[in-house]
């Protein structure tokens, strides 16, 4: 009988396992230039969820842009890069040589119910963030969620708090 247990937890474990999928990390776990990227989203209570900002399409963020600012304010413009991994390049044009215009992407993900009814982090698209720099400590940021997602905003009339982005 100690056979068979043995043999069954050996045999079956594997595929137990297999039905189970990975949870997506916690808000807190992601770096924080990756937290200011991500889309607001807003869930009131009896209403349609969704996120505020469209997805597949240029949108302007002025939180992130906000956030690039303070982040410069602290570290300098090289920060972009060295901490947040931004590609920056300088216009070719005379008229601002103090401007940048800096890119990176960020991968999403959300959890979904697998078949088996366990949650399974999935990968949602990707963040493609352009921030433009200057001149002078002018900071804009615009981003475009490449994703397979529909969007579908939420109700504003159920909206219990002020719309915000993270």
């Amino acid at each position: 009988m100690k056979c068979l247990s043995v043999l069954l937890a050996v045999t079956l474990g594997p595929l137990v396992a297999g039905c189970y999928g990975t949870l997506c990390p916690s808000l807190d776990d992601y770096p924080e230039i990756q937290r200011a990227t991500f889309y607001d989203y807003r869930s009131p209570p009896g209403g349609r969820s969704g996120h505020l900002q469209p997805f597949n399409t240029w949108v302007e963020r002025p939180s992130l842009a906000a956030f690039l600012q303070r982040g410069i304010d602290q570290g300098g413009r090289t920060r972009l890069v060295s901490e947040y991994g931004f590609q920056c390049t300088s216009p070719s044009e005379a008229a601002c040589r103090d401007c940048l215009t800096c890119t990176r992407s960020v991968r999403t993900e959300q959890i979904y119910l697998m078949w088996t009814g366990a949650p399974d982090c999935e990968n949602t698209g990707e963040i493609l963030v352009r921030a433009h720099i200057g001149p002078g400590s002018s900071v804009k940021a615009i981003t475009y969620w490449r994703t397979w997602l529909k969007w579908s905003p939420p109700e504003p009339n159920l909206w219990r708090d002020t719309p915000r982005e993270r």
